[in-house]
């Protein structure tokens, strides 16, 4: 997806089990994929020379160059009677897989990572999906939101220090 594109924000979502609260994911893991999927099948049978071309000579993990903490801190303001949470391990399967590729990709081409992984409950009734989607736009706008403070501060660090250099 990032090949070709401007993508200025990546939000991949996916479900999981077991879990009653929205997350974000803050890091993707290279190896480590040993959960079996519904088939009961592992991610080894994922095409090796096209694993080891995508994460050639990358660390064991990846983070998003989000502000994670700081997307969560305006996403939680926005969303005050929804349980969202950060997490640090996106379940070393195909969203973990989904979401260390794009962080790979983006290392691999020197860009910001500008990607994050949502995880979503698997409730699929009507109330549940409206509060999915509202829980999907309200990370987007926060990291939007945080991504522009990011960028007026070093803008704002860069000028001073041009009329520092100036000065002397």
């Amino acid at each position: 997806m990032w090949e070709g594109n401007k993508i200025d924000y990546m939000v991949h979502i996916g479900m999981a089990t077991g879990r009653r609260y929205y997350s974000v994911e803050r890091r993707g893991h290279r190896d480590g994929y040993k959960m079996k999927d519904v088939d009961d099948e592992l991610l080894e049978n994922v095409d090796q020379e096209e694993k080891n071309d995508i994460w050639a000579e990358m660390p064991d993990e990846l983070l998003t160059s989000c502000d994670i903490d700081d997307t969560w801190r305006r996403w939680r303001v926005a969303l005050p009677d929804t349980d969202i949470r950060i997490s640090e391990d996106a379940g070393r399967y195909l969203c973990d897989f989904i979401f260390f590729s794009s962080l790979a990709h983006l290392e691999k081409h020197g860009e910001e990572k500008r990607v994050v992984f949502f995880h979503v409950p698997v409730d699929v009734d009507e109330e549940s999906i409206q509060i999915g989607i509202d829980a999907v736009v309200e990370l987007i706008r926060a990291m939007v939101q945080s991504g522009r403070m990011k960028s007026m501060v070093g803008k704002a660090a860069n000028s001073e220090k041009m009329a520092g250099e100036a000065m002397k």
